[in-house]
């Protein structure tokens, strides 16, 4: 009996229990189930709406205007349901939902989910729960602080390494569940153990994905968390192992991820001399997302020509050297940190822009506790920007550091408060942003222009290329953010490309209009979305309540998998022999119905995962405008 048999069989047992109806019920309720569940059963087909993307002001959303029923709601013409959840549910007000449990314990609890401010009973008895099995050693409060999410986040590791810190109904079930591993013990250990699988290049999935946050939050280099094993994840893990003084190794044993999720993890910590914006250098042979971002960049730049392939190659190299040589940097070739960051800022010249290549100008990286002349140049130049008044001292002090900070942030690099080489080089150039001054990117590219070649050398679609939005950013793309926002009713001022307590609130209204947290910030996933013709229009809601949907990636396998595998095949996207024994797992098909559907959201590219915000939109009752026929 496979997996999915037993929890369906589970299943049908609660259903039962708690049913008082009769065999005729129990039957309706069970051939349901396995309709919706196994088969895929269909609804009365609607032709999704044909409109044109465009990312001006002339998008139509597909939408009635007043809020519909979640998906999750009792109809009326059925004897019960099946929840975006996944969960049965009974459509008689005398019944309760069916809670599945993904273990093997019986349990009549039905919980709610708790996370942090919560108060009350529920957390009391979650408090009390908990320090019986020596998660949690603080007072009973009923108060869901900060002691509470650790605890839980403790036990969330006995299952999974995702820990959320919530104590959502299937993590309680597990908690007052009789076989619950008390913290520390041999369960408890052979319970955290079973939960890790080695991890190498290639892999990818939600286990690479905290795997990567983990490194990162230890202060491993880390720039991105993808979900994909790449040659910056390796890099990463190589140190680690080298922070306990073994031979560098690029593979994540069960032995090595046990220790890295462990309260005494060793934090990364920089050799003698070493510069942490080096650590991230790219140079030829290097290979990943950070060699595709660098070479996106270079192509809009105009130095390099040929495709991206994420392969950094002498081509790549000879482009870095032309950005390099029009900035008068020293022609090395290879990238480190700083150079990326000034490559990818709005203020780094195209090569249309330079006719001629100016001498190498012999910038000197400079940083506190420097003094001298060439410390006095970089204060007069910050002066004649406007990022700061008065007389040029020559001492790089603490009002330096937060004035080169401040340009550095109008660059969209990292704050250090160092005037590197390359920060300068932007610095005394023509191109030098002034303070009060909207950097107006140099280059806009329509993203089907760019292409990504595969190890076989065929090139295949690369995603639009858009950067997490939040407080304080400035420039084009924060006005085409407020202009998209104005446009579907959500900001009602002027757009003027900073971001403000104004479009933050208007990003958070129209997260909750997804159904989603309302948080101020627009990542990459939300401006995805925002932009597609999936956009609510501001009065419409995708949901009643606020849902709870987490991403996805390739090899991820758990109940939201399968939640989205009936849906895509509801909904004419995913052919059921494709998924054939692979139930809950994200396979390779079920990514490719993924991005088909994104196309027929009207994406800008498509992605390598199943994001909150389109989850949020494909588990509505809206997702019919996309059925296929």
């Amino acid at each position: 009996m496979t997996k999915l048999e037993k929890r369906m069989l589970r299943r049908k047992k609660r259903v039962m229990k708690r049913c008082s109806h009769g065999s005729r019920m129990r039957e309706a309720a069970l051939a349901l189930v396995v309709c919706a569940v196994l088969s895929g059963c269909t609804a009365v087909e609607i032709q999704p709406t044909e409109t044109a993307v465009n990312y001006g002001v002339s998008i139509n959303v597909p939408y009635a205007t007043s809020t519909p029923r979640p998906s999750d709601a009792p109809a009326t013409d059925v004897p019960l349901s099946i929840s975006a959840n996944g969960d049965v549910q009974l459509n008689d007000a005398s019944f309760l939902d069916v809670v599945a449990a993904e273990d093997d314990e019986e349990t009549d609890g039905v919980y709610n989910r708790l996370e942090s401010g919560d108060t009350g009973e529920e957390v009391a008895k979650l408090q009390t729960r908990l320090k019986q099995l020596n998660y949690y050693t603080g007072e009973i409060t009923g108060i869901f602080d900060s002691a509470t999410e650790t605890a839980v986040r403790l036990f969330e590791v006995t299952y999974g390494v995702m820990q959320t810190g919530v104590a959502t109904p299937a993590m309680q079930n597990k908690l007052y569940a009789a076989g619950a591993p008390v913290y520390g013990s041999d369960a408890y250990n052979e319970a955290v153990a079973s939960r890790y699988t080695t991890l190498q290049r290639g892999d990818a999935g939600g286990g690479v994905r905290s795997l990567q946050e983990r490194l990162q939050e230890l202060g491993y280099p880390m720039m991105e968390i993808t979900g994909t094993y790449d040659e910056e994840t390796a890099y990463a893990v190589s140190l680690f192992y080298q922070a306990y003084d073994f031979e560098a190794n690029d593979v994540a044993t069960v032995a090595m991820q046990k220790e890295l999720y462990s309260d005494g993890a060793r934090r990364y910590k920089l050799a003698d001399g070493d510069n942490m914006m080096d650590i991230y250098t790219i140079s030829v042979g290097s290979m990943g997302s950070m060699v595709i971002r660098l070479q996106t960049r270079l192509i809009q730049l105009g130095y390099l020509t040929t495709p991206v392939s994420g392969n950094f190659d002498e081509t790549t190299a000879e482009a870095v050297r032309k950005f390099q040589a029009a900035l008068g940097l020293e022609q090395t070739g290879a990238a480190n940190l700083e150079l990326q960051q000034v490559i990818a800022s709005d203020a780094a010249p195209t090569q249309r822009e330079l006719e001629t290549i100016p001498e190498t100008a012999g910038y000197v990286n400079l940083q506190e506790g420097d003094n001298g002349l060439a410390v006095r140049s970089l204060q007069q130049r910050l002066v004649d920007l406007g990022y700061a008044s008065g007389t040029p001292n020559g001492k790089y002090e603490r009002i330096t550091i937060r004035v080169v900070n401040m340009f550095r942030g109008k660059l969209g690099m990292t704050e250090t408060g160092a005037a590197s080489a390359e920060m300068q080089a932007i610095l005394f150039s023509d191109f030098a942003p002034r303070y009060d001054e909207e950097i107006t990117p140099k280059v806009t590219v329509d993203p089907n222009t760019l292409t990504k070649q595969d190890s076989s050398g065929q090139s295949g679609e690369i995603a639009m290329l858009y950067r997490a939005l939040s407080m304080g950013n400035q420039g084009q793309d924060v006005l085409a953010l407020e202009t998209r926002l104005q446009q579907l009713g959500y900001f009602e001022g002027t757009p003027d490309g900073v971001y403000d307590d104004e479009t933050g609130e208007a990003v958070g209204n129209f997260r909750k209009a997804m159904g989603l947290s309302k948080t101020t910030d627009a990542s990459i996933n939300l401006q995805y979305q925002l932009y597609s013709k999936a956009a609510p229009e501001n009065g419409v809601s995708l949901w009643k309540e606020e849902q709870n949907f987490r991403e996805l990636f390739l090899n991820d396998m758990n109940d939201g998998v399968l939640n989205l595998q009936k849906q895509l095949w509801t909904l004419g996207y995913l052919d059921r022999d494709s998924i054939e024994g692979a139930y809950g797992l994200m396979n390779e098909a079920t990514l490719a119905a993924v991005q088909d559907v994104q196309r027929a959201m009207g994406y800008a590219g498509v992605t390598q995962s199943a994001s909150e915000e389109l989850q949020a939109f494909l588990l509505s009752e809206y997702s019919e405008k996309i059925r296929r026929s």
